[in-house]
C-alpha cells in the first residue's frame, strides 16, 4: 500500500495516516473528505479532527516565517533606496500579501493532500445555537479587551514602558479613503486569514498530539510570537487562548473571526477618534 500524496510505502499497521506526510489514506481519506457533509452538529474535539499533524504545522510555520521575513526585507530595501516608506501602502500591501501566503499554506499543507473542503479549517456553521454562540463571542471579545487594559494598567504602574502595547495604527490611517481601505485590510482580511492559520490550521493540527489545552497554549504562544513587539506578547497570548477556546466551544471558526475582527476594528476606531484607552489589536 502506498500513500497517494507522497508515494511512501505504508505498512498495514500504518494504514490510516501516512507517517511521511501525514495525509490520510484509504477509507480515512474518504472520511475526511466527506465528514462534515452529513454531520453539522458534531462538536468539541470531533470538530477539530483534521488530517494534518505537527509535521505539516511545522512546515506551515516555516513558510509563514519566510513570508514575514520577505516582507520585512522588502520594507528594508525600500527604506534603504528611498529613505522613505509609505506606512499606509505598506500596511495594505503586506496585509494582502501575507494573507495570500496564509491561504496558500493552509491549502497546500492542509486541504490539497486530501481534497478536503474548507469546512475542515472551521468555515462551517456553529455546533451550538446562534444565540449562545453570539454570547460566547462577545464574552471572548470583552475578556480580551479587559486583559489588555489590565495588562497595560499594571505595566504603567510598575513603570516598564518598553512592555507597554504600542499604538500600532497611529501612522497608517485617517483620511476617509485610507481609513476605509485600512479597515478592510486590518479589521476584515487580517482576522480572516490569521484565524484560518492559527486556529483552523495550527491549533486543530496540534490537538491530536497535544490535546485541546496543549494545542491552545502552543498555538497562542506562536500567535503571540509572530507579532514580535514585546509589549503585545502577553495580551496577544491571552487573546490567542480565548480565540482557540471559542473555536473549540462553538465548533466553528466564524465566532473567532468575528471576535478577532471586533478587536482590530475597535482598535482602529479608537485610533481614529483618539480615546485615551488602549484597546490593542491582534
Amino acid at each position: 500500500m502506498f500513500c497517494t500524496n507522497c508515494g511512501k510505502n505504508l505498512e498495514d499497521s500504518q494504514a490510516g495516516f501516512c507517517p511521511g506526510c501525514g495525509a490520510p489514506t484509504g477509507a480515512v481519506r474518504d472520511h475526511f473528505r466527506d465528514q462534515f457533509a452529513g454531520n453539522p452538529g458534531a462538536s468539541g474535539s470531533a470538530r477539530l479532527t483534521v488530517p494534518w499533524r505537527g509535521g505539516q504545522v511545522a512546515w506551515g510555520l516555516l513558510y509563514l516565517g519566510i513570508g514575514v521575513f520577505g516582507l520585512l526585507l522588502i520594507a528594508g530595501i525600500i527604506l534603504l533606496l528611498t529613505n522613505d516608506l509609505d506606512q499606509i501602502l505598506f500596511a495594505w500591501s503586506s496585509s494582502l500579501l501575507l494573507g495570500l501566503v496564509i491561504l496558500f499554506i493552509v491549502w497546500y499543507l492542509g486541504l490539497r493532500p486530501t481534497g478536503a473542503a474548507v469546512a475542515l479549517l472551521g468555515l462551517r456553521p456553529t455546533s451550538i445555537p446562534a444565540g449562545p454562540a453570539i454570547l460566547w463571542t462577545i464574552g471572548a471579545l470583552v475578556l480580551s479587551f479587559a486583559s489588555t487594559f489590565l495588562y497595560s494598567t499594571i505595566i504603567e504602574r510598575i513603570g516598564v514602558d518598553w512592555l507597554l502595547p504600542p499604538d500600532i495604527f497611529t501612522d497608517i490611517v485617517f483620511d476617509w479613503s485610507e481609513a476605509v481601505l485600512t479597515f478592510i485590510a486590518l479589521a476584515l482580511w487580517t482576522p480572516l486569514t490569521e484565524e484560518l492559520f492559527f486556529r483552523g490550521f495550527v491549533f486543530a493540527g496540534l490537538v491530536h498530539r497535544l490535546g485541546v489545552t496543549g494545542a491552545a497554549v502552543t498555538s497562542a504562544i506562536i500567535f503571540s510570537a509572530i507579532h514580535i513587539e514585546p509589549g503585545v506578547l502577553i495580551p496577544i497570548f491571552i487573546t490567542g487562548l480565548l480565540l482557540a477556546w471559542l473555536y473549540y466551544r462553538t465548533g466553528s471558526l466564524w465566532p473567532s473571526i468575528a471576535a478577532h475582527a471586533g478587536q482590530n476594528g475597535a482598535a482602529l476606531l479608537a485610533t481614529i477618534y483618539g480615546p485615551t484607552l488602549s484597546l490593542g489589536s491582534v
